[in-house]
């Protein structure tokens, strides 16, 4: 009879075991998703930062030509006052 219930509570172990395992292997599956997603995000924004900074450098350059044509504008108003 003692060898029955050492058997069933082994038995009753294993399973316990066996699905903590499972439980513990699905968790570390959805972890390494979000992880594998984090970096996806993160190499998206530091790879859209040097375009964002061209951009900018751009649009600088742009607003400059644009500010000196606007002078060249005033002046020329001004002069023919």
């Amino acid at each position: 009879m003692e060898s029955r219930q050492l058997q069933y509570q082994r038995a009753a172990r294993r399973l316990a075991d066996r699905a903590t395992q499972t439980r513990l292997s699905e968790e570390m599956m959805k972890e390494k998703l979000l992880t594998d997603e984090k970096h996806k995000t993160i190499s998206t924004l530091k790879s859209s930062g040097s375009a964002l900074k061209q951009k900018i450098s751009d649009l600088s350059a742009k607003r400059e030509a644009l500010l000196a044509e606007l002078k060249q504008v005033e002046d020329a108003l001004s002069q023919a006052q």
